[in-house]
């Protein structure tokens, strides 16, 4: 598994199409957590503290007055879930960790990321916007009453998990900084071309046929890219290991056909893996273009190397 009941805040990383979404999901559904549980949220550039918490929103009664409710965000829904039912567990699923500004997103709540040998926030803070969203909870009010902490605190109890993913391929993202992934255990989730998986074997199969002529498949071409980058990292390392191809950066659509293919993957590698490299892909892409797909060339034939 990729993780266990042990690991209570984790970031798994890798390259694009590793399938650690799919991996944390198979592992989350062994550990029984329950979908109902499970709350998957994506940070981006626009996401923010009020996003993640919740916020107050008016609201006109029916005497025209303006009313401010609490509008809760997805750490105070898995809050609640998770006081709700302690003998269940919560977790709370965040996706392109590094594609907004983590920092400012948890503002305050940065503090509850440190936990007890029980799981629980060593530090509770103040916020009492959430308190009151969990007080209205009658069960959960008397629950924080027990914990002996502040009228307005809110802390996470040791049933609530936050699992988040990271590509660290991705371009124009924020940093993730030393202090937040202290916080946090690291998992990396390397590239494996398992050719017993059905969804490989099918990316394979429909490559053979539609893309490589039937000289290879997109396991082959991609482990074979794999090796190129980690011989140019040999002489000099210029090319960051996380541009290799990983099995499922590609979907079936994408070995349906040469132009496809072209579009999705040589676009990649020669705007993006190869384009200070002068051995690989150096001609135009609109050469590449027509050599590959308009006149039906083997692409295999313009990674031979020496």
């Amino acid at each position: 598994m990729l993780f266990n009941l042990n690991d209570k805040q984790l970031i798994v990383y890798g390259s694009p199409g590793t399938g650690k979404s799919y991996s944390i999901d198979k592992t989350l559904k062994s550990l029984g957590f329950n979908d109902n549980n499970i709350i998957r949220v994506v940070f981006h550039q626009d996401y923010s503290y009020s996003d993640l918490i919740g916020y107050l929103s008016p609201k006109i009664v029916t005497n025209k007055k303006i009313k401010y409710e609490f509008k809760p965000g997805p750490l105070a829904i898995a809050l609640k879930l998770a006081f709700s039912n302690q003998d269940s567990d919560v977790c709370l699923l965040i996706e392109e960790l590094n594609r907004g500004n983590a920092a400012s997103i948890f503002g305050d709540t940065f503090q509850l990321l440190d936990r007890d040998e029980t799981g629980t926030s060593s530090y509770p803070v103040s916020n009492l916007s959430v308190r009151d969203y969990l007080n209205e909870d009658t069960n959960i009010k008397e629950k924080l009453k027990q914990l002996n902490i502040g009228d307005t605190d809110i802390l996470l109890p040791r049933n609530l998990y936050i699992i988040c993913t990271m590509n660290t391929a991705d371009q124009n993202v924020s940093p993730i900084d030393s202090a937040f992934k202290r916080r946090f255990k690291m998992r990396y989730h390397p590239i494996n071309f398992d050719l017993s998986n059905e969804k490989i074997k099918k990316l394979d199969t429909l490559s053979y046929l539609n893309v490589f002529n039937s000289n290879g498949t997109w396991s082959s071409f991609a482990q074979r890219i794999n090796t190129i980058i980690d011989e140019i990292n040999n002489d000099s390392p210029t090319i960051p290991e996380d541009k290799k191809l990983a099995p499922f950066f590609v979907e079936e659509i994408d070995v349906s056909s040469k132009k496809s293919f072209c579009d999705k993957v040589i676009y990649y590698l020669k705007h993006d893996v190869f384009k200070y490299n002068e051995q690989y892909f150096i001609e135009p892409y609109e050469y590449i273009y027509n050599w590959f797909v308009v006149n039906n060339n083997d692409i295999f034939d313009m990674i031979k190397g020496d």
